[in-house]
């Protein structure tokens, strides 16, 4: 018989969808100074940010395609408060493509421990930048390689942001069970 997915669960995975969006928002200024610097848009860093916490809460789950409906969810609530940039309803696309790569990672990586964390936001979101630079940008050559390295480097640097939110959760007692390996 298969485990439904409880009410803390469900609560957790909600909340880590709405902080996605709004560390997305305080992050922006920073990153689009270091963006800036090399002529490219933020979007490829601050995206990172908000795809760690739905790898955070993905990990709570076992749910197979939790990836792809909280990715879905969160393009909805970024969508309904103006938050999708110039992508417009082309968002729906651009912040599902992560969630499908979190899920598929789910299925071929076994233990969900730091190296899942690293590996699921770095790969989510050159995925992410890869589909917003197909649907709104068109990047070619050096400029497309430097947004997506930008993408990749900020992806490892979430990812290790990431691995360290969940490992302290974990200590707390009475709090959503993760599914996260102690390597």
């Amino acid at each position: 018989m298969k485990r439904k997915v409880s009410s803390k669960e469900l609560v957790f995975m909600a909340m880590c969808v709405v902080l996605g969006l709004v560390c997305k928002r305080f992050i922006a200024p920073l990153t689009n100074i270091l963006t800036d610097f090399i002529r490219l848009p933020g979007g490829s860093a601050t995206s990172a940010f908000s795809i760690l916490f739905i790898v955070i809460a993905v990990s709570v789950t076992d749910w197979k395609v939790a990836g792809t409906v909280l990715c879905l969810i969160q393009a909805m609530v970024a969508l309904g408060v103006g938050m999708s940039g110039n992508q417009g309803l082309f968002a729906l696309v651009t912040f599902t493509v992560p969630g499908m790569i979190i899920d598929i990672l789910r299925l071929l990586m076994k233990d969900r421990d730091s190296v899942y964390t690293i590996v699921s936001c770095m790969l989510a979101n050159i995925g992410s930048a890869i589909a917003s630079n197909y649907i709104v940008f068109g990047f070619k050559g050096s400029m497309l390689v430097l947004w997506i390295l930008v993408a990749a480097s900020f992806g490892i640097i979430a990812g290790m942001i990431g691995n360290v939110i969940i490992k302290r959760m974990n200590h707390i007692p009475d709090f959503v069970q993760l599914k996260y390996g102690s390597k």
